[in-house]
């Protein structure tokens, strides 16, 4: 069915490019890298992988182990052990790492490009994939600044402390809830704000 909705598609528009962006919080499954590259070759398209996180190399995204540890990419029978406990994987079905970077490693030799935006998020994948110099593309982010005017902050006002965005743990959420605890004890008179949410907070 799926193959046939593509030529569907393509007797309706044409592409040049299939970019593999980021899956992680969408519906996966193992079929997934297998139908990218169905659209691939249906269209006869170059494809480009963007490598925003470790999602390829393991369902703990920001490979954390079991231990809520970051693991370093051990070996796969580690990973074996780990998968099944662990509760930062998504998705949460998944528990086999031999067919998890199966699955990855047919996208990835197919890649005509394989995007990296830190030289360590490279050195990691190549650990666990071979790639060809050619496909690979390291590209830090750009940084934008946003702000015109200077703001200065005035030490004669009680100390005021902002955290931005959805705080889960392995952005830092029990760093966060430790601050405000020594916060709350040492220097009652400070406040900390997060501006968005923090995941785990009592």
């Amino acid at each position: 069915k799926a193959i046939t909705d593509l030529f569907v598609l393509k007797s309706k528009i044409q592409f040049n490019e299939v970019i593999s962006n980021d899956w992680v919080s969408y519906p996966f499954s193992l079929k997934m890298p297998e139908f990218i590259l169905q659209i691939r070759e249906v269209f006869n398209a170059k494809l480009t992988v963007l490598f925003h996180d470790h999602y390829a190399l393991c369902p703990s995204y920001t490979l954390l182990n079991d231990k809520g540890e970051f693991c370093d990419l051990p070996e796969a029978n580690v990973c074996q052990n780990c998968l099944p406990a662990n509760v930062n994987r998504t998705p949460l079905e998944v528990t086999d790492i031999v067919s998890w970077r199966r699955a990855w490693s047919e996208l990835l030799k197919q890649a005509e490009r394989v995007i990296f935006f830190s030289e360590s998020s490279k050195e990691l994948v190549g650990r666990k994939y071979a790639l060809r110099d050619e496909q690979v593309v390291v590209q830090p982010h750009e940084y934008v600044p946003v702000f015109e005017d200077r703001y200065y902050a005035d030490f004669s006002k009680p100390l005021s402390i902002g955290v931005i965005g959805t705080i889960n743990y392995h952005k830092g959420s029990e760093m966060v809830i430790d601050v405000a605890k020594t916060l709350s004890e040492k220097y009652p008179e400070a406040q900390l704000v997060v501006i968005g949410d923090l995941v785990g907070a009592p």
